[in-house]
């Protein structure tokens, strides 16, 4: 990036009204860096990506992290079952 660029982004960064919301008591509502963390992690899983990969691309130490989202991807194991059908 240029400098221009670096400065433009940094003025438009700082003019967004209540970025920090440091004056938010309620952590409910909150919005911090691991709240886009979350986000791309839940959007992962409800477009389908298997909870494994889900796992390494997080970089969880374990997959009881990632097992958190599988609420998301209600047809887990739908295409599987499908699959064993077809077979039978």
């Amino acid at each position: 990036m240029t400098s221009l660029k670096i400065e433009c982004l940094s003025s438009n960064f700082h003019s967004i009204p209540n970025l920090s919301n440091a004056e938010l008591k309620d952590a409910q509502n909150r919005i911090v860096v691991h709240s886009l963390r979350h986000t791309f992690a839940s959007l992962l899983v409800i477009a389908g990506t298997p909870i494994y990969n889900l796992m390494r691309l997080m970089n969880h130490a374990s997959m009881d992290m990632s097992m958190c989202y599988a609420h998301l991807a209600p047809d887990f194991g739908k295409d599987a079952v499908n699959n064993l059908i077809k077979a039978s």
